[in-house]
């Protein structure tokens, strides 16, 4: 095995242990919102600022505030669901790039480059430099599974050469 075939490898470890860490993180957050279900959620915000010692009178705030007003149990019960699905999604991802399976490598590629266009569009009608550094991020995963892919030899081309 060469050394840019490990580094490869170790790249792909890397990105599958990301994955699998945004997973577990997701799936937190399914569980931590399922605990609002049936809640007064402007209520349980305000205690959690009061217990954080942030300031009520903050913009930040008052805008989470007034926004936590409007989620509806239903909302909530969706809002977890989306959460699990991605980190199912997520882990599906990280657990075949870290065991290096070939399908993970396609499915990451697939995954990513759909939901850029919409990573885009938020990126150009809210830009945020977060959001500009995420698509970068993404952009570069994308360009080195593409690498990755593109530069394997078939192993049936190599099953000739030593056969």
């Amino acid at each position: 095995m060469s050394n840019t075939q490990s580094r490869a490898d170790l790249f792909l470890k890397l990105i599958g242990i990301f994955k699998i860490v945004k997973a577990v993180a997701f799936w937190a957050v399914a569980i931590g919102v399922l605990h609002f279900l049936h809640r007064d959620i402007q209520a349980s915000l305000m205690q959690v600022l009061d217990n954080s010692h942030v300031d009520s009178d903050n913009h930040v705030a008052q805008w989470a505030i007034k926004h936590a007003g409007g989620i509806s149990p239903e909302k909530v019960g969706v809002i977890s669901f989306i959460c699990f699905f991605y980190g199912c999604l997520f882990a599906t991802e990280g657990v075949g790039l870290y065991l290096r399976k070939k399908w993970a490598e396609y499915f990451v590629i697939i995954i990513t480059a759909s939901l850029l266009p919409i990573e885009f569009y938020e990126l150009i009608h809210k830009f945020h430099w977060a959001k500009l550094v995420l698509i970068c991020g993404n952009l570069a995963i994308l360009a080195f599974l593409i690498a990755v892919i593109c530069n394997k030899p078939s192993q049936k081309v190599t099953a000739l050469q030593t056969g």
